[in-house]
């Protein structure tokens, strides 16, 4: 039994060995073969090609407008002065039954617009005429001993955020007058 089992063991080891021995074993290459004869060589290479910029030069004006056709192809010489392109005034726009629309939308919002920031205005002034009123009473009250300093503390706080409150709403309507003026001109 002994003999036996070393046989196959020996037997397994020598096809391991065997199979890894072949695995390393070169496959050859399969050849083309042809007569050898003088003649010219021809070759061809379609592919896209990618062009390099070597100096790049930026061109602008001075003023908007619109660029007519550039006379010049890509590589031509340019001698300094030479004139490279001709720049037409801007079209204006014509304003058609629907621009006209649209632009007067605009300029009705705009109105309205100012029209809020002004009554918005108002309001803060309105509070801002009555915190300072009642800052005045608690101050008279305080003078008298009548209430604590807390109070007056607080008075005058409010006074001073609803007189804040009335410069914003004034800087409001300055800015919606401004752009009302604006989209008109437009």
């Amino acid at each position: 039994m002994q003999l036996r089992r070393k046989i196959i063991i020996v037997a397994i080891a020598a096809a391991v060995v065997f199979a890894i021995a072949y695995s390393f074993i070169p496959k050859p290459v399969l050849i083309d073969t042809a007569q050898v004869a003088y003649g010219t060589v021809r070759v061809t290479v379609e592919e896209e090609g990618k062009t390099r910029v070597i100096d790049r030069f930026v061109i602008s004006a001075p003023v908007t407008g619109f660029a007519r056709r550039v006379e010049l192809n890509v590589g031509d010489p340019v001698a300094k002065g030479q004139v490279l392109v001709e720049l037409e005034p801007q079209r204006s726009r014509v304003l058609d039954p629907r621009s006209r629309a649209e632009a007067e939308a605009r300029v009705a919002a705009a109105e309205a617009a100012l029209n809020s920031a002004k009554e918005n205005g108002r309001a803060a002034k309105a509070d801002a005429d009555y915190a300072s009123a009642e800052f005045e009473r608690i101050k008279k009250l305080f003078d008298d001993g009548f209430i604590s300093e807390d109070n007056l503390e607080r008075a005058e706080a409010e006074a001073r955020h609803r007189s804040a409150t009335l410069r914003s709403a004034e800087f409001n309507v300055e800015v919606s007058r401004f752009e009302l003026e604006a989209t008109e001109t437009a």
